[in-house]
């Protein structure tokens, strides 16, 4: 997928910046590829990331469930929540709990059904911009003590 080529912009500012920790996700368009691969893909990339930045800690990031509308409908060939749930649950099993995490956002924006909160989003994919910031703030929740 597209996720290896970016090492090389990763590689070539390596030393710019000292991170405590990084948040790996991969996009929406990575569903169409085998979960295994995905998984790989970032994997490949938390080994480059620990090879110039040894010290930091990894947060595997979890895909955000579609809406139910929308993984229902079909629009998405591989767009569907059940999907994104295997993507998520190869991307968990990438943390080692020490020195890698896996955070899931679904248990901030998901309804009871497990799928995207409707209303948050205008095309049942992405949420509002709006989000981001609460997205952010989600996210500071979820550090470790070292």
């Amino acid at each position: 997928g597209e996720l290896l080529p970016r090492l090389s912009t990763l590689t070539r500012r390596r030393r710019a910046v000292c991170f405590c920790c990084t948040f790996p996700m991969v996009g929406i368009n990575e569903l169409g590829y085998p979960s295994s691969s995905i998984a790989k893909g970032l994997q490949v990339l938390a080994d480059t990331i620990r090879q110039y930045q040894p010290d930091t800690v990894i947060f595997f990031c979890a895909n955000l469930h579609v809406t139910k509308e929308y993984s229902d409908s079909g629009a998405g060939k591989y767009v569907t929540n059940p999907k994104i749930n295997e993507v998520n649950s190869a991307i968990a099993k990438l943390a080692d709990g020490k020195n890698s995490f896996y955070i899931d956002v679904n248990e901030y924006f998901d309804d009871a059904s497990h799928a995207l909160t409707a209303g948050i989003s205008g095309d049942g994919v992405h949420v509002y911009g709006k989000y981001y910031r609460e997205w952010s703030l989600w996210l500071c929740t979820k550090g470790v003590v070292r």
